[in-house]
């Protein structure tokens, strides 16, 4: 049975178009991990969960750069909690999917990577520009978000007046959508909520 799993997580990343191989190989890191930790949960394995969870998690500093720097690539394909991977993963699927319609899907993967590693880099030089953000320094990052911000906000720029439609809102123009994306972590950036994510979401864009 795992072999199965293994192989068609193959197929879909080599045959499957850009959107699809990002949101496989997520969901592939979070099963995995999910895995060890109920494995080490029922005492099978001893854990070594927090170990793999920290080498994959991009630490926001020069020293996460410079000491790991596999992790300013690892961090935005890691996700520990399944609400942030579903979020993450149905809003790439959206915006995704109507970028492609518009552009090269070549575009699509080097955007996400670009976003992400944006993302690590403008917290990092955030918190050591303003000294009253160093205590910041050193907290771990995972997720995709700033990947997937990027590929919104590519989407809104390219193709501001189509329009998707809200449950409970009705048809809402992208553009207005993708700004208020931006407003949300502007708010949390103010609040200092999630103040890293926040500012990696807003490097992102």
């Amino acid at each position: 049975m795992a072999n199965v799993i293994i192989e068609d997580i193959k197929v879909q990343i080599k045959n499957g178009d850009a959107v699809t191989r990002l949101i496989v190989i997520n969901v592939a890191v979070f099963i995995l991990i999910s895995i060890f930790r109920i494995f080490a949960g029922i005492g099978l394995i001893v854990s070594f969960v927090p170990t793999l969870i920290d080498n994959l998690s991009f630490h926001i500093s020069l020293q996460g750069i410079i000491y790991k720097p596999w992790t300013i690539i690892t961090y935005m394909f890691t996700h520990i909690e399944l609400f942030h991977l579903f979020w993450n993963m149905i809003t790439l699927f959206w915006f995704g999917k109507i970028l492609s319609e518009y552009t090269s899907v070549k575009k699509i993967i080097p955007l996400y990577l670009m976003g992400g590693i944006v993302g690590a880099l403008f917290p990092t030089l955030f918190f050591i520009v303003l000294p009253a953000f160093n205590n910041y320094l050193g907290i771990p990052m995972v997720g995709a978000s700033a990947g997937v911000t990027a590929i919104i906000i590519a989407a809104a720029v390219l193709v501001p007046h189509v329009r998707l439609n809200l449950m409970f809102i009705g048809p809402v123009k992208l553009l207005y959508v993708a700004l208020f994306v931006v407003f949300l972590d502007l708010l949390n950036v103010a609040s200092h909520n999630n103040l890293g994510g926040s500012l990696a979401h807003l490097g992102g864009r």
